[in-house]
């Protein structure tokens, strides 16, 4: 009989009650609400990460140039045109990203310039960012080596992204 008395006493409570259910609902609401601004942060810092990789392959493709031909190459922005949060496919026709040889894989969110200085011995190349669409610019510099700069890479706004 006991155990009659506590199997039916079991199957009387299998739902959950109207508070529970909206304890629950309130804890996940608020998980929610501290999860997804910091998800977004981490999204852009995400997508800015390719501006350190496409800059990396620009300065491997400039010292190899360097080597070759004793000099670097400057040239234009690339992709040219106004900056948004879209990914744009990079255009080999500016001048002087074809003769570097090199471009990146795929489309990319960022416009990419080189300038060079002294008489073409030593260089800077940067990229230029809107990620999240706001018309605010993050702006990440590489210097090479022998530019006396402030280091490899310069992120005169860090707060960004």
């Amino acid at each position: 009989m006991e155990q009659r008395k506590t199997r039916d006493q079991a199957s009387a409570r299998q739902a959950f009650t109207l508070v529970e259910l909206m304890i629950v609902v309130a804890i996940i609401g608020i998980l929610a609400s501290v999860a997804v601004p910091n998800y977004s942060v981490f999204v852009l810092r995400a997508k800015k990460s390719e501006a350190y990789v496409c800059l990396d392959g620009i300065r491997t493709a400039e010292y190899a140039y360097e080597a070759a031909f004793d000099t670097f190459l400057d040239a234009p922005a690339n992709p040219a045109g106004s900056l948004d949060k879209t990914a744009r496919h990079w255009d080999l026709s500016q001048p002087n990203w074809h003769t570097l040889n090199w471009e990146p894989t795929g489309a990319v969110r960022c416009s990419y310039q080189i300038e060079t200085y002294d008489g073409d011995s030593w260089f800077r190349a940067d990229a230029f960012c809107d990620l999240d669409g706001d018309e605010q610019v993050a702006l990440i510099h590489l210097y090479s080596w022998n530019s006396g700069g402030p280091g490899t890479f310069y992120e005169p706004y860090p707060e960004r992204y």
